[in-house]
Parts: C-alpha cells; sequence; structure tokens
C-alpha cells in the first residue's frame, strides 16, 4: 500500500523461539496501531502467524490457552507450583 502505514517489527516473525501466543499478541496490537488500515492478512505475514487465528482475536476470540484450560487436570497456579518445585530440585 503506497503512502499508507506500515509495521514495525520487533523481531523476526518466522522465529521459532519466540512463542506463537506472543506473535498473535504483536500482531494484534500491530493491527489496533494501524487503526485497522492494514488488512489482516499483512499483519499476519510480517508476524508470521495464520490470518484466520488473528481474525479470531480481532473478533473477540479467546485464546487457545484460555479457551481449553477447563480440559486440562491442573490449573495454571498448580502448573507454577510444579514448575517451582522442579526447579528447586534442580538447584
Amino acid at each position: 500500500m503506497k503512502g499508507g502505514p506500515s509495521v514495525q517489527l520487533d523481531t523476526d516473525p518466522w522465529d521459532v523461539e519466540i512463542p506463537d501466543s506472543e506473535r498473535l499478541e504483536q500482531a494484534h496490537k500491530a493491527w489496533m496501531a494501524a487503526d485497522k488500515k492494514i488488512s489482516v492478512r499483512k499483519i499476519t505475514q510480517k508476524h508470521g502467524v495464520l490470518p484466520q487465528t488473528l481474525n479470531k482475536r480481532v473478533n473477540g476470540g479467546a485464546s487457545a490457552e484460555v479457551k481449553y484450560q477447563r480440559f486440562q487436570r491442573l490449573t495454571p497456579e498448580e502448573e507454577i507450583a510444579i514448575e517451582r518445585w522442579i526447579l528447586r530440585l534442580q538447584a
């Protein structure tokens, strides 16, 4: 889009070290910052996420983490407690 808004990336969009949830969050923030003047498709290409995923988030969809939390056997607090316990054992 000539003369239109551009999107600045903080990171490489295809960097596998960056969790999908973080890339999606960055894409969502970029889309909101562009005041919806850049297409979802362009934003997702720059951030390395699927267009349908950002579309769901833009339209009020919950993250997969939140959506499927009720199916997990452990609560997030229990996961944190176990993680801390394991780290303490490693020390």
